[in-house]
């Protein structure tokens, strides 16, 4: 494990200085649009080119999931889970918030998770069972035990549905419990914050697969929690199904309001 644990770095190492370079230059971006409306640019294209012909020759056989070309099929034993740059938004008007992330499964069970957040040059990793570490540190999840003095960050994909759940369960939170609410615009980076201490909470409603796959293990590798609404652990079958993860401590308080908001 700790070979896929140090290639994982390597490459995210490499992949942010990709597209530092691109923030660092004026060159243009080439900003596009997906069919969901969100930004792709040159720097998404030229770091998942490279995250992905890396691994694809050390690792021939295995399957790769991305979000710019997609699946890429091996054996089903290890999946590869790559955001080439969490953030692309971010990234696009020049604010520092954004990263790449990389998960490896084996028989569908994360092992090895690794977030580069490059504009910081802060590199978070773990692998299943040994701890979660950040620029060699190691991390652990918040002591806060008080909701109402967690800072809880949201998630969310672009459907109408979504934006009237996020909304109310935006004034729900910011009325009834929590007074520090935020939105970076990097799922994985918030799951990072969390796995850190540096948050207590995270909520995802609709994220994809590669954005939190890293994240969720860097959490419970920090001893938190990433659950569905359900409570049950979140695991790489539920995809686009809304995430909850924290501290541990707050989790239960966090679930009923969002229960609460989901079913009215």
């Amino acid at each position: 494990m700790d070979e896929f644990l140090d290639f994982s770095k390597k490459i995210a190492k490499e992949a942010g200085n990709i597209v530092m370079k691109y923030y660092n230059s004026h060159e243009d971006l080439n900003i596009d649009y997906k069919k969901d409306n969100s930004i792709v640019t040159k720097a998404d294209i030229e770091s998942e080119k490279f995250i992905r012909n890396s691994i694809l020759k050390k690792y021939p056989d295995h399957t790769i999931i991305a979000e710019e070309e997609g699946l890429t099929e091996g054996n089903e034993e290890f999946i590869w889970c790559v955001d080439p740059l969490d953030g692309t938004t971010n990234f696009s008007i020049h604010y520092p918030f954004f990263c790449i992330s990389i998960a490896l499964y084996k028989k569908k069970e994360p092992i090895v998770g690794v977030i580069y957040f490059p504009s910081q040059d802060e590199l978070y990793y773990c692998k299943k069972g040994s701890g979660s570490f950040l620029n060699r540190k190691k991390i652990h999840v918040s002591s806060q035990k008080s909701l109402k003095n967690a800072i809880i960050a949201f998630s969310s994909n672009k459907t109408i549905k979504t934006a009237k759940n996020i909304s109310n369960l935006f004034l729900e939170f910011k009325m009834k419990q929590s007074q520090k609410l935020r939105h970076f615009g990097s799922a994985a980076l918030e799951l990072s914050y969390v796995a850190s201490g540096r948050i207590s909470g995270f909520l995802s409603l609709g994220t994809k697969i590669w954005d939190i796959s890293a994240g969720m293990l860097l959490i419970r590798e920090a001893k938190g929690k990433v659950t569905k609404l359900n409570g049950n652990d979140y695991t790489f079958e539920d995809r686009d199904e809304i995430l909850i993860g924290s501290n541990r401590l707050i989790h239960e308080d966090i679930l009923k309001i969002v229960n609460d908001v989901i079913k009215n």
